[in-house]
């Protein structure tokens, strides 16, 4: 009778091969399910990202005022309006007033512009003051930073 081998199982090269490929996967996968959620860029930083960019790509100067509860670029005419219970508290620039305005950035189209800094503050009545969160921008090439309180 010949001799006949049956395979019952594994070998140990095949199992250790089955729990690296296990592993590795395992390694690849937890540390992006423990990451804390990222909250999506308020509309307020996005505008701001949309004027920097128009003035990079037309080659124009472009000014952002504060004229409540809108945003305003200009040259262009944009307006992003807040919502009612919304106002800046700024320190930088100082204040302006100039025809009820308040300027709140310039982007120069070399890509520098002016250092400004304020918060984007929620005053509902009966309620207490809420920073909803902070922007900067950093005059040397107007990187807009944004932190949440």
């Amino acid at each position: 009778m010949p001799f006949c081998r049956h395979n019952s199982g594994f070998t140990l090269l095949e199992m250790l091969l089955v729990l690296g490929i296990i592993a590795l996967l395992t390694a690849m996968i937890v540390p992006s399910l423990s990451l804390p959620a990222k909250p999506p860029v308020p509309a307020m930083v996005a505008f701001l990202q949309q004027q920097q960019n128009a003035a990079l790509n037309e080659g124009k100067t472009r000014f952002i005022y504060w004229q409540a509860p809108n945003i305003v670029a200009e040259p262009g005419g944009q307006t992003l309006t807040l919502d009612k219970d919304i106002i800046l508290e700024i320190n930088r620039p100082a204040p302006t007033g100039y025809l009820g305005k308040q300027l709140l950035a310039i982007f120069y189209s070399d890509g520098t512009g002016i250092a400004s800094e304020f918060r984007v503050v929620q005053k509902k009545t009966g309620y207490p003051t809420a920073i909803l969160y902070k922007i900067q921008i950093n005059p040397f090439h107007s990187e807009i930073a944004y932190a949440f309180p």
